[in-house]
């Protein structure tokens, strides 16, 4: 009965990855380097709505960004370029910083996590990113493959619960605009706000660290505790 068990556990997860692994298959293009040829959805469509790979550019100091990840951390200029539905390309100034904690450490990635923090919501109302605020880009640890993975991850716990946050798969061309490291292309994927989520499900952001198990909605977290054993995940807290 367990072995039983344990086969249908791994081919519920199989058929889930083939299917989103075909899905970004079959959305993918060849790399580019340059962001002129790349196309988005409708400006107005809602950044989550869609499973459509975003074609994106981001120039700016990133050797500077991506060697800042002392405790006291600083928000980094860069200029984020995008294709509209019009051919013509969507320039943002904004803002972004390392996050993290184990893979902000140089000993444990290549990169660390990126915040992107966006100007006011009036100068992004015809951009793909209307309404966002600061988001998180998970970029490369050691290589683009684990990004997918932890991309599918995400899209298999949305097919469980909507509590869950949402997240986007993105190929991000990295400039920098001071030549201190070479140009490079690589799949990253943007994370929903917590505050977006928590408005999605109609529910409020609680601020504090700790939490009883036994004082959390015990079907919610035993969804999410057993995902996590399915997932191999056995660090969270």
């Amino acid at each position: 009965m367990n072995m039983l068990y344990r086969f249908c556990k791994l081919f519920i997860l199989l058929n889930c990855v083939i299917f989103f692994s075909f899905k970004i298959y079959a959305q993918s293009q060849p790399v580019q380097p340059s962001v002129e040829e790349k196309k988005v959805p409708e400006p107005n469509s809602r950044l989550f709505d869609t499973d459509d790979i975003v074609h994106i550019k981001l120039t700016g100091r990133l050797n500077e960004l991506f060697t800042d990840r002392n405790k006291n951390m600083v928000n980094h200029p860069l200029l984020l370029q995008y294709q509209g539905n019009d051919s013509s390309i969507v320039s943002i100034q904004i803002k972004a910083k390392a996050r993290g904690n184990f893979r902000r450490l140089k000993e444990n990635c290549k990169w660390p996590p990126i915040m992107l923090n966006f100007p006011a919501k009036d100068k992004l109302k015809n951009s793909v990113f209307k309404n966002q605020n600061k988001l998180k880009l998970v970029v490369p640890c050691q290589g683009d493959e684990y990004v997918i993975r932890e991309y599918l991850v995400y899209k298999l716990y949305n097919l469980i619960s909507e509590k869950s946050f949402r997240a986007r798969l993105v190929q991000v061309e990295f400039e920098d605009s001071l030549h201190q490291r070479k140009n490079e292309t690589h799949y990253c994927f943007l994370l929903e706000d917590e505050m977006q989520v928590a408005e999605r499900n109609k529910t409020t952001l609680l601020n504090k660290k700790m939490v009883l198990m036994e004082k959390t909605n015990i079907p919610q977290f035993t969804k999410m505790a057993v995902f996590e054993y399915m997932i191999g995940n056995t660090d969270w807290s």
